[in-house]
């Protein structure tokens, strides 16, 4: 069980589908340990969303300031020989 839900936690992706194989087992305990890791890899996987989303916009300055400067950067550059944007 302990097993189930460190693989839930720590590779939300891997647990899915072996969780989903366990559950096709005949036998009651596997089954169980089964659901137990799909339902851990589940809720894992939406934190993750969730953090990574709240990363995501937590950056959104950087990302725009970055834009800025790459749309700005072409005018104030050095001339390339005659190349032009």
């Amino acid at each position: 069980m302990r097993a189930a839900v460190a693989l839930g936690l720590l590779m939300p992706y891997f647990g899915l589908p072996i969780g989903l194989a366990f559950m096709m087992c005949v036998d009651a305990d596997r089954q169980r340990i089964g659901r137990l890791c799909v339902v851990v890899s589940l809720i894992s996987t939406l934190l993750h969303g969730l953090l990574g989303a709240a990363a995501l916009l937590a950056m959104r300055e950087y990302v725009a300031a970055l834009l800025t400067g790459l749309r700005g950067g072409g005018a104030r550059s050095p001339d390339l020989g005659g190349m032009s944007y």
